[in-house]
């Protein structure tokens, strides 16, 4: 796809699990890797959700880390979930790797998230799941008048 259009290199990001990179680790950076430098960038999708190992931020090529919405929704009201996700967007942002919060829901969770120096949001509070269709017309339209600043989610859509 990217020979075919290379005007989309940048713009497909490729999201992994932590639990699919459990197995072989090294193998599975080695092929990220090579997906990398064709222009797509790698994020570690529901990340501290599963077996989290900071090695994986050593051995696999990430771009993005995905804060999962375990520690999201509770950010206004529970201290452990904040302190959490302020040590996930600080290591990030050592690393030189962009985060996203998944599963902002309201403006308050937005408000603290931004404090934190989260860069990206994902959740009902930027969008409901759409159709694909509908998501590239947005998007063409976002991106036509240079307005797109969030992620939007196509999950649960009828792809």
């Amino acid at each position: 796809m990217i020979k075919k259009y290379p005007n989309t290199k940048g713009s497909i990001e490729l999201e992994v699990t932590e639990n699919a990179l459990i197995a072989e680790p090294k193998k599975i950076g080695k092929e990220l890797l090579k997906i990398r430098n064709l222009g797509v960038s790698i994020a570690l999708d529901d990340f501290g959700s599963g077996l989290s190992s900071l090695n994986h931020l050593k051995e696999i090529p990430v771009d993005v880390l995905k804060i999962d919405r375990l520690f999201t929704s509770g950010i206004e009201s529970n201290s452990e979930d904040q302190a959490i996700v302020k040590s996930i967007v600080n290591l990030a942002n050592e690393l030189n790797i962009a985060t996203v919060a998944e599963g902002v829901e309201n403006e308050g969770q937005k408000e603290i998230l931004t404090q934190l120096n989260c860069h990206f949001f994902q959740g009902f509070l930027i969008s409901k799941p759409i159709k694909a269709k509908d998501f590239c017309q947005q998007f063409l339209q976002a991106t036509n008048s240079d307005s797109l600043g969030a992620k939007a989610s196509l999950e649960n859509s009828d792809v």
